[in-house]
């Protein structure tokens, strides 16, 4: 006789119920607690943030953004938003708050594509307890509708080099796309995803000529800020020139802020070895399962 719980439903059921059930927990508890800590006034970042914002869309997206260095995606999304709950401190920051719930959202949809609900929800848990996490979802800037792309767009990668269906390439150039036009950075990713996939897909010619063709029609929806970008740099006096190349020493410290719960503000012998460890044991993780799962032995 199948058994079945107090309420009718199969244990099965009731089973596949209870991940989405404590994301939706986590995701209110999270929300909650962003509003909560929101209550400070804007910094100068910000304060450009809602100029860009107060402007006609037009102007926004032509030439005169040569003067941002930050596309216009998320200044574009501001200004919808403050026609709606006006300019108040922490009414603007409920933008880039519910943007980036939704990338603890995107995140455990990332677990979940890779493993299952249970690494979906590990997942989801720690980028609800990131410090960093919850301070760029706090300002009113694009770094949470950036985050939120790459986890989107990785997903896509993840599910394209699974099952070779559309679907998977359509959410990465969407996603890719939105996450160029809110960060210029994001040009780096997207050639680091673009090689990576062409090594993942080397078996598979057929596969590999779609993954290109969708690189090709995400550049293509860029070429416009790719060209503006270009100017940018171009310029006898640029917008960047006070951005400083960091030394080796500054990106590990920078990666280590990132990835370890706490850090020195410059990288010590001890710090360094944890963040060496850190991905050295990922790594190692990783290949024990591979080998695991075919039946190959260490040795």
């Amino acid at each position: 006789m199948k058994r079945v719980d107090q309420h009718g439903g199969s244990p099965a059921a009731a089973g596949r119920l209870r991940a989405p059930l404590m994301l939706a927990l986590m995701l209110v508890a999270v929300a909650a607690f962003r509003i909560h800590t929101a209550q400070y006034s804007l910094w100068y970042d910000e304060l450009a943030s809602l100029e860009f914002a107060r402007q006609p869309v037009s102007r926004l997206w032509s030439s005169w953004m040569l003067r941002e260095t930050n596309p216009p995606l998320f200044y574009t999304m501001l200004s919808g938003w403050i026609t709606l709950v006006g300019q108040d401190d922490v009414a603007v920051r409920l933008l880039p708050i519910g943007i980036g719930t939704a990338g603890i959202g995107a995140a455990y949809g990332l677990g979940r594509a890779v493993g299952d609900a249970k690494v979906g929800l590990l997942a989801a848990a720690l980028l609800s307890l990131s410090a960093l996490g919850t301070d760029l979802s706090q300002q009113v800037r694009g770094y949470a509708l950036a985050q939120l792309a790459v986890l989107l767009a990785c997903t896509g990668m993840v599910l394209y080099l699974r099952r070779r269906t559309p679907s998977g390439l359509v959410l990465y150039g969407i996603a890719t796309l939105i996450g160029l036009y809110t960060h210029t950075t994001l040009a780096l990713f997207a050639g680091l995803a673009g090689v990576t996939m062409l090594w993942l897909l080397w078996s598979d010619r057929r596969a590999q000529a779609r993954w290109l063709a969708t690189n090709v029609a995400v550049l293509a929806g860029w070429g416009w800020w790719a060209m503006i970008s270009v100017r940018q740099m171009t310029m006898p006096v640029t917008n960047i020139a006070w951005i400083a190349t960091p030394s080796w020493r500054d990106a590990v410290a920078m990666t280590a802020q990132v990835y370890l719960p706490f850090y020195a503000d410059r990288p010590g012998l001890t710090g360094t070895l944890l963040l060496a460890g850190l991905f050295g044991g990922w790594r190692c993780a990783r290949y024990a399962r591979r080998g695991a799962r075919y039946g190959c032995s260490p040795s």
